[in-house]
């Protein structure tokens, strides 16, 4: 009678693909001007971040992003994963939501998880 020994597997992270940057959930995000610099924030996560441009500003929001994420799953992600921004920075988002439609002004409300998962899966 011939035993099978299975081999242990492996706890390093398993490979990033395209189909696992589809398993990420939408983050609200928004980008507005402020004192000459562009603001972004994640009101999923509750993550600032701060450029030049809205470029830049939306790049740095991505990198604090994917950053916090990798922490986060290192250890107990309970509260923190989603860890929503306070009410009056949502109730913000809601209003530029609005605004974005009816004016041109030079802010943006877009989804940032597509720019997390593509820095994170490259």
């Amino acid at each position: 009678m011939t035993q099978t020994i299975e081999k242990p597997r492996s706890s390093a992270r398993p490979a990033r693909n395209a189909s696992q940057a589809q398993a990420i959930p939408t983050l609200r995000c928004m980008a507005y001007p402020h004192n000459g610099k562009y603001v972004t924030e994640c009101i999923d996560l509750d993550i600032v971040a701060i450029g030049d441009d809205s470029a830049q500003a939306k790049g740095k929001l991505a990198e604090a992003i994917g950053g916090y994420i990798e922490v986060a799953f290192e250890g107990d992600i309970r509260g923190l994963i989603p860890r929503p921004s306070p009410l009056r920075r949502r109730l913000l988002w809601r209003l530029l939501r609005i605004m974005a439609v009816v004016t041109t002004r030079r802010f943006s409300i877009f989804d940032c998880s597509s720019t997390v998962a593509r820095a994170a899966y490259s």
